[in-house]
């Protein structure tokens, strides 16, 4: 497969890890809730908090494999961006940085890697008619869940705190935590299922093309040489001999 720098680069591998440790993350997450059921047991029963060190032994799963899939999700994303313009989409609103960017950016971040991988997901589906493509509830659904399962767990903290006054310490952290996993979790599946979808979508274009005898190729307009510091202009080649003789001949 063509793995140039402007041309379409194979993502079957990155796919595969980022499919690997998305799983392992939800199964983490998964663990990690079933901890939060028995220490909350535990605290309301008897007013005693889990040892320090099995708090530890429980979080930090969950913290090294997401860790390592929002690396590989953020790789995935930069190469889906990529190869999407490489089979042929064009005037695309986020490039390939910007779609994972934006995940950096405070507030924006609330919206814009939403709207980039929309526009993956459409520019997937069918390249050269990208705008007009229709988007499943499955992006929406995802996103939605992404979004309250970062922000909805201290608002149920706070609530229970307030709700539940004279609890046991560290109650209202329990459920806290269940709740905004609750929603994490299955936005985690969601963005496994929009991953394999997308993959599969940009293989089975790319393979037409070269069944057809096309090499995908990024769409881009050339940029034109601006000699400088860092770009010197190319020196024209002295004419040959025989040249300099015939034009002395003319």
């Amino acid at each position: 497969m063509s793995q140039n720098e402007s041309g379409f680069k194979d993502p079957t591998s990155l796919t595969r890890w980022t499919m690997v440790f998305l799983c392992t993350a939800v199964a983490a997450t998964l663990a990690e809730a079933g901890y939060e059921v028995f220490a909350y047991t535990s605290l309301a029963n008897t007013g005693e908090a889990v040892a320090v060190i099995h708090w530890w032994m429980a979080r930090l799963p969950i913290v090294l494999t997401g860790l390592i899939s929002a690396v590989l999700v953020s790789k995935w994303t930069y190469r889906a961006n990529h190869n999407a313009r490489a089979l042929g989409a064009s005037s695309l609103v986020f490039s390939p940085r910007a779609s994972v960017g934006w995940y950096f950016v405070p507030i924006a971040n609330l919206w814009k890697p939403y709207q980039a991988m929309r526009e993956i997901w459409q520019a997937s589906v069918s390249p050269s008619s990208w705008k007009r493509q229709r988007i499943p509830l499955l992006l929406p659904w995802w996103w939605g869940l992404w979004v309250l399962g970062f922000n909805v767990g201290g608002f149920a903290t706070w609530l229970t705190r307030r709700s539940m006054a004279g609890s046991p310490e560290g109650i209202a952290e329990h459920i806290g935590t269940l709740v905004s996993q609750g929603f994490a979790i299955p936005a985690g599946v969601l963005l496994l299922t929009i991953v394999t979808r997308i993959h599969a979508m940009q293989m089975r274009h790319y393979r037409s093309l070269v069944a057809a005898g096309r090499t995908p190729i990024r769409q881009e307009a050339a940029r034109p040489r601006v000699p400088g510091p860092l770009n010197p202009p190319v020196p024209t080649p002295p004419p040959s001999r025989s040249t300099s003789s015939r034009q002395r001949r003319g």
